[in-house]
């Protein structure tokens, strides 16, 4: 059961992809604009973490002023928003609204395992080695 469940998880990642491959294609030939790039998901993602990091900064009260917090938030709602207003400025209204809802819905759970697979490569690339105590008794 459990290698259906995987085959039935990497069908829908083909699924999605086929999708969006799909849906670039389309969007390509009709109004010469691609909505899943590289670069619109650096925008994304930077800012879903913008976004996250404002609004975590404002409830721990980061530094004593959760200012900070607000405008941390407002730069991630801006570029958000520009990324919007890009893709309603360059297709027609409902292939712009179709566009943007799955790049917002695919673009975050694409953010969190970026940053895993990120924070994996730092630590593999710091090359840690294990420690050993030649000195102790056990």
């Amino acid at each position: 059961m459990f290698l259906l469940k995987i085959i039935a998880a990497l069908a829908a990642l083909f699924g999605l992809y086929v999708l969006t491959q799909r849906f670039n294609d389309f969007t390509e030939r009709e109004a010469n604009y691609r909505f899943f790039t590289g670069a619109s998901f650096g925008w994304y993602a930077a800012s879903y973490i913008a976004m996250y990091a404002g609004y975590r900064m404002i409830q721990t009260n980061w530094h004593g002023d959760p200012i900070n917090g607000s405008i941390v938030l407002g730069v991630g709602i801006i570029i958000y928003a520009v990324q919007i207003y890009t893709n309603f400025k360059r297709t027609r209204f409902l292939v712009a609204l179709a566009g943007s809802l799955m790049q917002t819905l695919l673009y975050v759970p694409l953010t969190v395992l970026g940053l895993i697979a990120l924070f994996i490569a730092i630590a593999a690339a710091s090359q840690i080695k294990p420690v050993f105590n030649l000195n102790s008794k056990d």
